[in-house]
C-alpha cells in the first residue's frame, strides 16, 4: 500500500515538475516577432525565347497588418525583358512611386501604401509583371533590395525574408516549314489581305514617323500582319542592312521599345510565312533629344535682325519671333539669316526669338532694342535690284532726304533762336549805356550848376570878407577861413567832376 502511494506521489512530483518547467520554459523563451516576405511567383518555370509570360511580386505575412510595401527586383536584362507592369487585383490602393521599370538596367521598381486598417491577410498581390523571353539561359528573379511595414501606429519593419525565382529559358521552339514534294517555292512571299504579293512587312510608328526626327526615346511599333505570317524578327541597330534574329513565334502585331538611342538607327522587321523568310524591311528612326545651342540675336540695322542657332543632330527647321509679348510669328530662314520686323513706333522693344529643329526641341533668348525715328521709315537694308525704276530711286533718295532733314530743320531753328536771343541782349545793353549816357550828361551839368550856384552864395561872404580887410586888418582866423573856403570850393569842384568823368568813360 505504501509503495502504491509512493508511486503515485512520485508520478504527481514529475507531472508537477514538468508543467513549471514548461511554463519556465514559455516565459523564458522570446516572443515570435512580427514576419512577412516578399516572394515572386511563380518560383520556377521553363519559357522558350521569344514568348511571354506573367509573374506577380506578391508579400506573405503571418497575418499581422501591413501597411507599406516597396522594393527592387532585378532581373537579367540580356535574358529577359519587361513588356508590362499591371496593377490590377493589388493590394496596394495608394502608390507613393508609380510602379516602373528599366530594361536596360533590369531593374522593376515600386513602393505603395494599404490605408489603415492595412492587409491582414496571408498572401496578396502587390504587382504583375509581363516578361519577353529575348535569350536562353538560367535567369534568376531577386529582389535587391525591399520594405514591408506593419500597420501598428510605429511603421515597424517586419520583412524576414526575400523569395527569389528560378527560371529556365529554353530555344525557341522550332517551325516545321513542310518540304515541297516536287520544287521549292519560288520566292518567300508576303501575302495581303487581298492575296496580292508584297515583299517588305509594312511598318508604322505614331512615335517615330517614317523620315521624320522625333525627341521621343520610347516609340511604338505596329506590323501589319496577314493570315498567313506565322513567325516575325526584329532587330535595332545602327546600321542600315542588319538581318533580324530575335523571333517571336507566335507573331507579334505591336512592340513598344524603350530607351532608344539619340541619332539615327535601323528597326530590322522580317516575317516568315509557309514560303520561308521573305524580305527585310529597314525602317528608320531618327531621334534628337538635345535642343539647340548658340542662339543669338544681334540687330543689324533698325528693324532687321541677325538670328543664329546651331543643332548639330536634326538641324534647325524655323524660328519663331514675338515682338513685345505679341504673337508668334514663324520665320524660315532662306539662308540669309535676317529677319525684319513690321512696322514698329519709335521707342523701347523686345524681341523673343525661339530656334526650334527638326524634332521638336527648342531654345529661346530674348534681345532689348529701340527704334528712332519715323516708324514707317523701311528699314535701310533693303536694297534696289539692279532694274530698279527711276520711281523707286525716287523713293529712296525722298526717304532719304526725309531723314536728313529731320535732323538738319531742328539744329537750324536752335541757331536762328539763339541769334534772336542775342540780338535782344544787344538791345537792351544798348538802351542801358544811351541811359547812363544822358545819366551822366545831366549829373554833370546839375554839378556845374550847384557848384555854380555856391560861388555866387559863398562868393558873397567872401567878398565881404575882403571889404573888411581894407576897412580892418583881419584876424588871424578870419583870414585863415578866406583861403581854406575858397581853396575847398576849388578842390571839391575838381574831385567831383573827375569822378563824373571816370564813370562816362567806363560806360
Amino acid at each position: 500500500m505504501r509503495s502504491y502511494a509512493r508511486s503515485s506521489w512520485d508520478v504527481v512530483s514529475a507531472s508537477v515538475s514538468l508543467v513549471a518547467f514548461l511554463t519556465l520554459l514559455f516565459f523564458l523563451l522570446p516572443i515570435s516577432a512580427f514576419a512577412a516576405t516578399l516572394a515572386v511567383t511563380p518560383a520556377s518555370g521553363n519559357y522558350s525565347v521569344g514568348t511571354t509570360f506573367t509573374a506577380s511580386i506578391a508579400v506573405q505575412s503571418d497575418g499581422t497588418p501591413l501597411n507599406a510595401v516597396s522594393g527592387i527586383l532585378s532581373f537579367p536584362a540580356d535574358e529577359l525583358e519587361v513588356v508590362t507592369l499591371t496593377k490590377g487585383g493589388s493590394i496596394i490602393t495608394l502608390w507613393i512611386q508609380e510602379p516602373s521599370f528599366s530594361n536596360t538596367a533590369g531593374t522593376i521598381q515600386f513602393e505603395g501604401v494599404v490605408p489603415s486598417p492595412g492587409y491582414s491577410g496571408v498572401t496578396g498581390k502587390v504587382l504583375g509583371v509581363t516578361f519577353r523571353v529575348k535569350a536562353t539561359g538560367q535567369s534568376l528573379l531577386s529582389f535587391s533590395a525591399g520594405s514591408v511595414l506593419a500597420n501598428d501606429g510605429e511603421g515597424t519593419e517586419i520583412l524576414t525574408a526575400k523569395k527569389s525565382a528560378q527560371l529556365q529559358l529554353s530555344p525557341a521552339v522550332p517551325v516545321t516549314v513542310p518540304t515541297p514534294s516536287v520544287t521549292p517555292p519560288v520566292a518567300p512571299a508576303i501575302y495581303d489581305v487581298r492575296g496580292a504579293a508584297s515583299t517588305p512587312p509594312e511598318v508604322t510608328s505614331t512615335t517615330h514617323p517614317g523620315d521624320l526626327w522625333s525627341r521621343l526615346t520610347t516609340g511604338i511599333f505596329a506590323f501589319r500582319l496577314t493570315s498567313d505570317v506565322t513567325a516575325l524578327r526584329l532587330l535595332l541597330d545602327d546600321k542600315p542592312t542588319t538581318v533580324p534574329v530575335v523571333t517571336y513565334v507566335p507573331p507579334v502585331a505591336t512592340r513598344e521599345i524603350a530607351d532608344l538611342s539619340e541619332g539615327v538607327s535601323y528597326l530590322h522587321v522580317q516575317y516568315k510565312t509557309a514560303a520561308g523568310w521573305g524580305v527585310v524591311t529597314h525602317y528608320k528612326l531618327q531621334i534628337d533629344t538635345t535642343p539647340p545651342v548658340g542662339v543669338t540675336v544681334s540687330e543689324v540695322a533698325p528693324g532687321a535682325f541677325a538670328l543664329n542657332a546651331t543643332d548639330s543632330d536634326s538641324g534647325i527647321a524655323r524660328y519663331e519671333v514675338q515682338i513685345d509679348g505679341g504673337e508668334p510669328r514663324v520665320f524660315m530662314d532662306d539662308g540669309s539669316h535676317i529677319y525684319k520686323t513690321p512696322a514698329l513706333a519709335s521707342g523701347a522693344h523686345t524681341i523673343l526669338v525661339r530656334a526650334i529643329d527638326a524634332a521638336g526641341n527648342l531654345t529661346e533668348t530674348t534681345h532689348s532694342f529701340t527704334m528712332i525715328g519715323l516708324k514707317d521709315v523701311p528699314s535701310p537694308i533693303v536694297q534696289p535690284a539692279p532694274d530698279a525704276t527711276d520711281d523707286s530711286l525716287l523713293v529712296t533718295k525722298g526717304t532719304l532726304a526725309i531723314a536728313i532733314l529731320s535732323v538738319v530743320t531742328p539744329l537750324v531753328a536752335l541757331v536762328l533762336l539763339l541769334g534772336w536771343l542775342l540780338y535782344l541782349a544787344w538791345r537792351a545793353l544798348g538802351g542801358i549805356q544811351r541811359k547812363v549816357e544822358i545819366e551822366v550828361t545831366e549829373a554833370r551839368a546839375a554839378i556845374h550848376q550847384s557848384f555854380a550856384a555856391m560861388r555866387t552864395e559863398f562868393g558873397t561872404d567872401i567878398e565881404l570878407l575882403r571889404k573888411a580887410s581894407v576897412k580892418r586888418k583881419l584876424t588871424r582866423e578870419e583870414s585863415k577861413i578866406l583861403k581854406h573856403l575858397q581853396q575847398n570850393i576849388d578842390a571839391a569842384e575838381a574831385a567831383i567832376t573827375k569822378e563824373v568823368a571816370d564813370i562816362d568813360a567806363r560806360s
